[in-house]
Formats: structure tokens, C-alpha cells, sequence
């Protein structure tokens, strides 16, 4: 039994040091595409003007398991081509660094592909004002 509350009390530690943060989360809210949540985060938080590393988490809801079966590109401007996110293995993450400004450049374009499908997601950024 006493072996068991040291356990118990690093558990605890862990998870509420897991939970705090070094500042306010700004990135922008998942997205849903045919079962897929799409979850973008910035590199650094909030994002800064400039290079931006970009990471986006792929999920199937259904089956909460990593969509890596996926082709994900990215622009932040629509001057911009599209540029393939690099995979991290078969995770479901995804990444890229990206210019990001005020105005147009604070508007991630996202495209999906999975077989024939395909569509395009916006996520707008909030940067620090």
C-alpha cells in the first residue's frame, strides 16, 4: 500500500504539469474533413511574423486512429504554390514552415487530398499585436 501513493502522487504531478501552459493557446480551432480532424499548431505560439513551422494533426474521429494516408499541402498567400507537408512517419502529423504576415499572409491554405477527394481549408492565425 505504500509503494502505491508515491505512484499515485507522480501520476497526479504529471498530469497537472501536462495541463499547464506557458501562455494562451492561439491556434486556430480543428476543422472537420470527410471524418478527419484537422488540428493546426505553430511553431512558435503565438505565431511571430516570418518563418513559421506549421504542424497539423490528422485524426479519424470514427476510429481515433492517425489519417496518414493523406497528401497535405500548404500556401499562405494565394501568390504562393502549394507546398507538400512533409509526413512524420504514419502519425498523422504533419509539417511545414511557412511565411506568415499580417493581412493576407495570417490566412493558412490548407489542401487535402485522399484518393479523388479533395478540398481546401482555411485557417485564419492570430498574431500579436
Amino acid at each position: 500500500m505504500s509503494r502505491i501513493k508515491p505512484l499515485v502522487v507522480l501520476a497526479s504531478v504529471c498530469a497537472l504539469s501536462a495541463c499547464s501552459g506557458s501562455g494562451p493557446n492561439r491556434d486556430p480551432a480543428p476543422q472537420t474533413w470527410q471524418g478527419v480532424s484537422l488540428q493546426v499548431d505553430t511553431r512558435p505560439n503565438p505565431p511571430q511574423v516570418g518563418m513559421n513551422e506549421i504542424v497539423l494533426t490528422a485524426n479519424e474521429i470514427k476510429r481515433n486512429i492517425p489519417a496518414w494516408d493523406l497528401i497535405i499541402s500548404i500556401k499562405s498567400s494565394e501568390q504562393d504554390d502549394w507546398k507538400q507537408m512533409i509526413e512524420d512517419g504514419r502519425m498523422g502529423v504533419y509539417r511545414r514552415a511557412v511565411r506568415v504576415e499580417p493581412g493576407e499572409r495570417s490566412i493558412l491554405k490548407i489542401q487535402v487530398k485522399h484518393g479523388n477527394e479533395e478540398a481546401e481549408l482555411r485557417f485564419p492565425l492570430t498574431l500579436p499585436q
